[in-house]
């Protein structure tokens, strides 16, 4: 069987228009992870400085049961009110080494505790909360390899709601790409 190389340039230049149509659309999903929301992140504010913790374990903190939580998560999901995953989440403070549930944060705003948990007072300590977490707090910049540097990251170990062991790393601009 013979091929012509008329023929053979036919065909390559089917499969040069086929691999132009996937590299199109693989810079497209590429692109697109590019500008994607953040999700939500739970907040701590500790000695004026504000920013993320997590659980050890992953992504967002353990929030107390409620027929009103649920009716918000189910609200997120249904009406897709929101364009960031993860919401609500927690608002806390650290203050004495406690823990304090301040409010919850959603796409739309704080949602008061009382809208929630009408049977906490405010500010409630987090008794629900044990492990470890981590926190970043003071965003200063990102690295070179663009991952982000801040002033203050703490690992708390806590027994329901009461931080038991404390260790902090200091940062600062150095690492940060000018």
């Amino acid at each position: 069987m013979s091929v012509t190389l008329k023929q053979l340039n036919l065909n390559n230049g089917k499969y040069m228009k086929v691999n132009r149509i996937l590299f199109f659309c693989l810079m497209l999903v590429a692109t697109k992870s590019l500008f994607a929301t953040e999700p939500l992140h739970d907040e701590l504010t500790f000695e004026g400085h504000t920013g993320n913790i997590f659980p050890s374990k992953c992504c967002w903190l353990k929030k107390p049961d409620s027929k009103k939580l649920r009716e918000i998560e189910r609200d997120i999901i249904e009406n897709r009110s929101c364009s960031a995953i993860g919401g609500p989440v927690s608002k806390l403070k650290l203050e004495n080494n406690k823990l304090f549930l301040t409010s919850l944060y959603q796409c739309g705003g704080d949602i008061e505790l009382s809208e929630v948990y009408p049977e906490f007072t405010e500010p409630a300590l987090a008794v629900w909360l044990s492990g470890t977490y981590y926190t970043n707090l003071n965003y200063l910049c990102r690295n070179k390899k663009g991952k982000p540097v801040y002033e203050f990251e703490h690992t708390l170990i806590v027994n329901k709601g009461i931080v038991t062991s404390k260790t902090t790393v200091n940062n600062d601009k150095s690492s940060c790409v000018e």
